[in-house]
């Protein structure tokens, strides 16, 4: 249903009110049929989504109105256009997306109408507004968190080659920064989009939520380096600092932590006591820092050829220097990737992921990207309470770890604590704005919640493309089951069919749906899913499928393959809905006891 609570919407010089069918500009004020009304509202209240044609029959077409739907909207957009001198060539506010939707595009300033109706201003009255806006959002971001974004380093070095040496030193200054815990300090999977931007600081400010910009360059010749870093507040776009540092090779740790603390400093007075400086003591091996940094920069690529680099970089790395406890770190964390993405040999690298991590941690019990590891090392054999325990103590020692926060958030979710992992998952994004990967785990902590409409909001605000596209769609599909919402409920399970069938089987089943109730359509998708997954290593997404078609013994008989092959679908058992027809047989039980969610009888 759409919102009944009268508001206003601003974009462009336009106004207009949910309670009155018109838009308003300055000298001129046009009126709007009904239907467009309603249709130009329900864009509004939801800017740069696409709204599917499918969603707007759903929502704002009464069953009893007799006009054909198609002929219908496309009038009411046309309409619409003419109002808000709008082409559909080159749009500025409503964008067609052909055979799906609609989505506004320009940015809208929504208000509620409870508040003094207020008239349009010009000239300088509108200027010092706009600067009294942006002044309220930097004194929030300054007085309660403010967060620290380094962006990429330049790389300045006369070898070409060397631009994994400036990659690595953005990563290590991140962290060295995060270590320190007086600010946020935003992940490097969210800067990395900024490597040669041509966006201004106040851009890039407002879109990561950091008033704080670290840039600089790095520049290399033969045993010495030189970093030269600049402070930028992003709310004035000004520089307030800058420093240049030269030092030799092997002090480079040393080097890094002068470096964030120096950054530290003007940001911000609450350095925390107990943050340790690194240990200076050690001089770095010169080759086993080259091997480091070209092992970090390549696992930054997220390919499998760029993962088997940065692994034979790291492997390299801890054998020119076994007592470089970063090199170590950053093993377990590739070792976790190559884990991730293949079957065979998956506990032999959990085995060798573990005992970087654990050597790591002997070196340097300070490191939050070694407990990390060493977590998913014990998340892999089922062992929660050790698992949180690690993951609690990556976020003590670093609260900007957002791998850290976000798999301790996805834990806390299978153990049954829907309000904290939201918390912690909300923590992740706010440090990794820009990963669709946390946003997708966003929208799921809402849903374990029971807040699906804030859950669809969020799980449609992350573009497809990524490698939760799948999941999104099917997601989408069981909340609008659940809200008797059919014909949405099957356009997104066309869509996640879409996603995982060969061609000819999806026009099959669109032209099976076409003819036949959703009911019927979902269960010809499970079905042609658990064909296509019996030729791949996904037990528990069968078992998953199996519940939902009501086959309880098909359901638990890839269940116990599922924790064979100690496959983490497994882990959502407890609150997954999919899940829900199962935990009434005495079976469900004995699974529980399986994974380690009660004690073993």
């Amino acid at each position: 249903m759409m919102r009944r609570e009268a508001s206003v919407w601003r974009f462009g010089p336009f106004e207009v009110d949910s309670m009155r069918p018109e838009v308003r500009s300055p000298g001129s004020r046009i009126k709007l049929q009904d239907l467009p009304h309603r249709l130009l509202v329900y864009l509004l209240d939801r800017p740069a989504l696409l709204v599917a044609r499918e969603e707007l029959r759903e929502h704002l077409w009464p069953e009893d109105h007799f006009i054909d739907f198609e002929h219908g909207l496309n009038t009411a957009i046309k309409k619409l256009r003419s109002a808000l001198s709008d082409s559909a060539i080159d749009p500025r506010y409503i964008e067609t997306v052909p055979r799906r939707g609609y989505i506004f595009k320009a940015e809208v300033h929504r208000e509620s109408r409870h508040r003094p109706h207020s008239r349009w201003l010009f000239g300088s009255i509108a200027a010092v507004l706009a600067t009294a806006a942006i002044l309220i959002v930097s004194t929030r971001s300054a007085n309660v968190n403010p967060a620290v974004a380094v962006l990429p380093l330049e790389h300045l070095s006369p070898e070409s080659d060397q631009a994994y040496f400036a990659d690595g030193l953005t990563e290590t200054l991140i962290t060295d920064l995060g270590r320190l815990g007086a600010f946020r300090v935003i992940a490097r999977t969210s800067v990395v989009h900024y490597k040669g931007t041509q966006k201004t600081s106040h851009e890039i400010g407002r879109e990561l939520d950091a008033r704080w910009l670290v840039t600089g360059a790095v520049a290399r010749a033969g045993s010495r380096i030189r970093i030269t870093v600049q402070l930028v507040d992003a709310t004035k776009d000004q520089n307030v600092w800058s420093e240049t540092y030269e030092r030799d090779v092997r002090d480079v740790l040393a080097l890094q932590d002068e470096v964030a603390r120096a950054i530290a400093r003007r940001v911000s007075s609450a350095v925390a006591p107990s943050s340790r400086r690194r240990v200076a003591t050690h001089l770095v091996i010169p080759d086993a820092e080259e091997a480091y940094l070209r092992g970090v920069s390549a696992m930054d690529e997220y390919t499998r050829d760029g993962l088997e680099k940065s692994v034979a970089y790291l492997e390299a790395a801890t054998r020119k220097d076994p007592q470089y406890a970063d090199a170590w770190a950053a093993l377990a964390e590739a070792y976790t990737y190559v884990a991730l993405n293949q079957t065979q040999k998956r506990q032999e690298v959990m085995s060798r992921m573990e005992i970087a991590a654990r050597k790591a941690l002997q070196l340097d019990d300070r490191s939050s990207q070694a407990y990390v590891a060493l977590a998913d090392a014990q998340l892999w054999r089922w062992s929660w309470r050790e698992a949180e325990k690690s993951l609690r103590a990556a976020v003590a020692l670093n609260r900007s770890d957002s791998s850290a926060h976000w798999k301790l958030g996805y834990l806390l979710g299978a153990l049954g604590q829907p309000r904290q992992a939201l918390a912690e998952i909300q923590s992740a994004v706010d440090l990794d704005p820009l990963s669709p990967s946390k946003r997708n785990s966003l929208g799921l902590a809402l849903y374990w919640c029971h807040r699906d409409d804030e859950a669809m909001k969020i799980i449609r605000q992350v573009p497809d493309g990524d490698e939760n596209t799948f999941r999104r769609h099917r997601r989408l599909a069981e909340i609008y089951e659940e809200q008797h919402l059919d014909r949405l409920a099957m356009a997104e399970t066309l869509r996640w069919v879409e996603l995982s069938v060969a061609p000819e089987r999806l026009a099959k089943l669109k032209r099976q749906c076409a003819a036949s109730p959703y009911a019927q359509c979902k269960r010809t998708a499970l079905l042609l899913d658990i064909e296509q997954l019996q030729r791949q290593s996904a037990a528990a997404r069968i078992a998953g499928d199996f519940a939902l078609l009501g086959n309880r013994d098909e359901a638990f008989r890839w269940l116990a393959k599922a924790i064979d092959a100690h496959d983490q679908g497994v882990m959502w058992v407890n609150v997954d809905r999919h899940w829900q027809s199962l935990r009434g047989d005495p079976r469900f039980t004995q699974v529980l006891r399986r994974i380690g969610f009660l004690p073993a009888s």
